[in-house]
Order: C-alpha cells, then structure tokens, then sequence
C-alpha cells in the first residue's frame, strides 16, 4: 500500500534568505533499526563513523529510549529505540524555498483529517489528575507531564497536509518523514539539544497561553507556569552536566515568551560546553527523553506516565534530529522534542498525542483546555454531512433501523454531533405529511448537527439494466480510500454522483469503480456481487466499499464471500448484480457487449 521512497523534511519557519535551515533528505544509502540497548550501541557508532566519512544522517529516537536507559521496561514492543537514514548529501533551503518546493510537488491531493475517537474524556482526564496529585503530595514526584491520544484518519496526501499544517502554525521544528513504515509529521515548537562545535544549547518548553486569552499578558509572570518551568530547568541543567565541562553549564534566559501560531510558550534557555570525545550514544543517555516531557525527578516520574497513561507513547514525545559530517569528532548535531506530532501508519491511520505539565497547583479544567489548544493547530473536521437513502412504501422505511445505525455510527467517526432521539421524533413528525405512494426518501445530518428530510417520486426500472467502466467514461476513475472517506456516506462525492448520472446518459444503470490498486469497488450508487461456478463474491468494505444496507442483507442470503477481485472477473463472471437499498437488486449486463 505504501511504496514511496523515504523522504524527510526538516522545516524551519525562522530560516530567512541568509540562513538557509530547511533541510530536504531523499534517498537514503543507509537504514538503521535498534530495537535493544546492544542495537542503540550500535547504530550510534555506525552512524557517528557514517559522519565521518561524509555523509548525512537523521535519526529518530522513541520515547521508550528514554525508558530504556533509564531502566524502565517498555510496554511498546513494535516501536524501535532509534531509527537512523544515512543520506550522501541534502538540499539546504531557506523557508520560502521550501514553500516553493512543497508547492511543485505533483503528488499533492487535498488533505484532510478525520478525528474518529480519543482515549479520554475530561472527566477521565480529571480523575488522572487527581492521582498525579496524590502521587505529588506523598513525594514521589514534583511534576508529571500527562498526555493522552487522539485517534482517526487522514485523507488525502500526507505531504499535502504537512503543508497546510505549517502554514497554520509556523514552527522552527517542523518535520516530514515518510517511509515504508509510514508517515511522521511534526509542527514542534521544542528546541531539544543543539551542537555547534563544543557548544550545546537546549531551551525547554514549559508554560502555554492562549495568543488571545487574558492570560497572554501575564504568563511570564504566572507563579504556576514559573514554578514547572524551572523544575524542568534544573532538570536539565542536571542531564547536560553530565555531558559538560565542569563549570560551564549556564542559564542565560529564564521565562522568555515565544508565539507559535495561535499559543504563546514560555521557554528558558541553558547552555554548556560538551566534555571532549563525548560519543553520541552517552549523550543521548545523559538526556532523553526531555525533562519537558517527563516531569521531575525523571526515572520515577516516567514510571508514574507509564502506569497513567493508556497508550504507550511510541515516537511522540521522543526526538528527531540530524548529524552533520564531521573529520574528527561528532559532528554538528539538533534535535526537536517530538510534541504536536501526527504518527501515520502506511493506510494513513493516525495518532496523535497531547498533554500539559500537572503541577500540586494544577486545575484539571485549565490543564484540559490547554491541551484543547494545543490540539488546536490539526483545524476542525472536514466540512461534510452525512445522509441517508431510504425507500418508503406501504407508509413505512424499508429497513429504517439499519439506517440509522449506519447513519450515527458515521457521525460518531467523523466528529458529527447526532441526537437519535431527535432523528426519530422528525422522520415521525415529518412522515405524517407524506401521500402513501413509493418514494425516495433522504435523510441528511449537516456538519452543526442540523436535520433535513426531504422526499421525492420514485419510478420503477424497465428492462435490462446495464453497468459500465467508469474508466472508460470519467476522468476519475479510481477510487482511493487513503484520500475519501469511501466507507461513510457523506456529502463529498461528487464523483460518484458523475458516475451513476454519466451511466443515464449512456443507458447504464451505474459506473463501476476500481482502486488504486486495481480492484473493482462498488458503483456510483449501488454496491456489487457477481456469480461464478455457483458462488458469489462481493468485495470487501477494505477495497473502498460503502458496506451497503442491501450489501449486508444479501451477504446472508446469497452465502457471498468479501473477495478482492478485479474486472476481468466481472466480466467473466455467470451474473452480475448491483444493489442499494432504494431498488433492491438490479441483474446487469456489461453495456459495451450490448454495442
């Protein structure tokens, strides 16, 4: 499903026409896996000597690295320690640049994202948080960073919504890597470490404010987020001492405020001159995972996350970075903390976590809400409702109930407020208004939850009915379910309406869709079964399917089996059905034979 070349993006919103920070890697010569801490040993040294010979290198480090040095076990046993690419060389661009780049790419198809469900509602949320408090105050912990997942779907192209995602918040840690394994996009705002010759530099983030909420003008001086931003700092003034020349581990800025987007941060900044020969494998051990995302002290503090929290953290939370060449020593290195970061599984499933430092001050509704903000860059679900097609007859809907389920379930998924109740109470009121002829009925649920039921007349089909190949009579002819919500049934489907409405014009009953791997779908209004040797097949909801009310009813009556299949099978095959709910089943022939 996911054959793209590995290609990584590091964005920077603050590189500028004299400083070139945007860094484009494709191709790598070289790619390194560490599931153990022998591995970790391993690929460090094999990337550092990688350096010395030349060449460029980005690696990734999960948030379990971080418990796997400190002695932690992990309960992610898929997600690897550290993943490193060794590239021969980069492009180095500057911001515009790479907006001009992104805007060239071909491949781009509108991106959305799809909210399906999370792992915690506030009141869930609250109850954490008063644990963490009673761990706080028996003095296991000063601070605990708490985070939670979303989970849902991106459709479309997942370089495309990394672009829209750095327009609406420009950061200057953004990053896109795309490999077999899937898709990270990251819109970070943390500056983790930074190496420059023997200087190291990290600024962690503690202290979030809404732009243009009352509080924007006082976070600097906001006792509470003062008081975890430097609990975090003395963290990590401990973790750089024991890379660091004696004495040279500095706090130059305390509680600056930064503005990414729609939040204000507030971060601090420490420095330290790194001890010669300091290999790049000690220097991860002395650091990570970042104190900004743990809580102090670390150890016991990522032992609370872990009993805590539902969801192991996987790369969220953990690093990205890149290591320069270099002759002799380690070469120039930075890494980002990986916060506001979408995990993108190859079918373009997504996760995504978020959280807030809670504190013994901590009110669990404004630690809520400021997660609410930081979630708030992804934007809203798309703007598409959802409806149904029903057919009435004898002064009832065939098969009323199905459709409703169907129809919340979708609402449910795609972020649709939905009041069955409601629903039902209407369909009532408006059902007594109705003549007692057969008719189409469409129920539709907008995106603000509003309800329209409207009617209309409904002929009934004379004679053979045929079907044809929408990819030899529409410029879009493949169905892809990475890029539409094939399995709901929404208002975005334009070009199944051009389907069944070109089959009119032409004498077929519908057109049938392929995916983009070449298997038949379904039609423009009607799903698929076809005979062969006495058994039939349907394809399964997978291959990009609405799972039809009259596709499920016949999967029982007609035994069929949820087959990949693709045309020549339609072709061949003793008979061919198409059905939905308004019509029930309509035997087809293929039109073109008919010529």
């Amino acid at each position: 499903m996911h054959a793209a070349p590995t290609r990584i993006i590091l964005d920077d919103a603050q590189s500028h026409a004299q400083l070139a920070r945007c860094r484009i890697y494709e191709n790598p010569i070289r790619t390194y896996l560490a599931h153990t801490l022998t591995e970790v040993s391993e690929v460090c040294d094999a990337i550092e000597a990688a350096s010395k010979e030349g060449f460029y290198i980005v690696f990734l480090g999960s948030y379990k690295l971080g418990e796997a040095f400190q002695g932690i076990t992990q309960q992610d046993l898929e997600t690897p320690l550290l993943k490193a690419w060794v590239f021969k060389d980069l492009k180095q661009i500057n911001y515009d640049e790479m907006t001009a780049w992104l805007d060239a790419q071909k491949e781009l198809e509108p991106a959305h994202i799809v909210p399906e469900n999370r792992e915690l509602d506030f009141q869930k949320f609250k109850s954490q948080i008063e644990k963490i408090q009673n761990y706080i105050r028996t003095g296991d912990t000063y601070q605990v960073n708490f985070t939670f997942r979303e989970f849902g779907h991106i459709y479309g192209s997942p370089l495309q919504l990394f672009k829209n995602l750095r327009a609406r918040q420009p950061v200057p840690f953004g990053a896109y890597v795309e490999d077999q394994d899937g898709y990270l996009i990251s819109c970070s705002p943390e500056w983790f470490i930074k190496k420059t010759g023997a200087q190291l530099v990290t600024k962690p983030m503690k202290g979030t404010a809404n732009r243009s909420s009352p509080l924007a003008n006082h976070l600097a001086d906001d006792p509470k987020n003062r008081a975890e931003n430097l609990m975090i700092v003395d963290l990590l003034r401990n973790d750089l001492s024991k890379i660091a020349l004696p004495g040279t581990v500095h706090v130059p800025k305390l509680f600056d405020i930064e503005e990414y987007g729609s939040v204000l941060q507030m971060t601090s900044t420490i420095t330290a001159e790194i001890a010669p020969k300091t290999s790049l494998l000690k220097l991860l051990d002395a650091i990570f995972p970042c104190g900004s995302v743990t809580g102090a002290p670390k150890k016991r503090t990522m032992e609370i996350i872990q009993e805590l929290e539902n969801h192991p953290r996987k790369y969220y939370c953990g690093g990205l970075g890149y290591l320069d060449p270099s002759t002799d020593t380690m070469g120039d290195l930075c890494m980002s903390v990986l916060i506001r970061t979408l995990e993108v599984s190859p079918n373009q499933d997504y996760e995504f976590g978020v959280g807030s430092g809670i504190t013994i001050d901590s009110d669990p509704l404004e630690e809520w809400q400021e997660c609410q903000l930081k979630r708030k860059f992804l934007g809203s679900p798309p703007p598409w409702g959802v409806f149904e097609t029903m057919r009435y007859e004898n002064g009832e809907i065939l098969r009323l109930s199905s459709h409703l389920i169907r129809l919340k379930n979708a609402c449910e998924k795609l972020g649709i407020p939905i009041d069955l109740e409601n629903v039902k109470d209407q369909i009532n009121k408006t059902k007594a208004h109705w003549p007692h002829q057969t008719m189409r009925i469409k129920l539709s649920i907008s995106p603000n939850a509003d309800v329209l039921i409207t009617h209309g007349d409904l002929s009934d089909l004379d004679g053979q009915q045929y079907y044809a190949w929408a990819s030899e009579h529409l410029k879009q002819h493949t169905l892809d379910f990475r890029i539409h919500p094939l399995q709901y049934k929404t208002t975005h489907r334009d070009f199944y309406d051009l389907a069944w409405q070109k089959a009119e014009k032409i004498g077929a009953f519908d057109l049938l869709f392929t995916n983009h791997l070449g298997y038949v779908t379904e039609g423009g209004r009607s799903n698929l079964f076809v005979q062969k040797n006495n058994e039939w097949l349907t394809p399964p909801i997978s291959a990009g399917c609405l799972p039809g009310i009259m596709r499920e009813h016949l999967i029982k009556e007609l035994n069929a089996k949820e087959l990949l299949f693709k045309k020549d099978a339609v072709e061949q095959a003793d008979q061919v059905i198409l059905c939905n709910s308004l019509r029930g089943i309509i035997p087809v022939k293929l039109l073109n034979t008919q010529l």
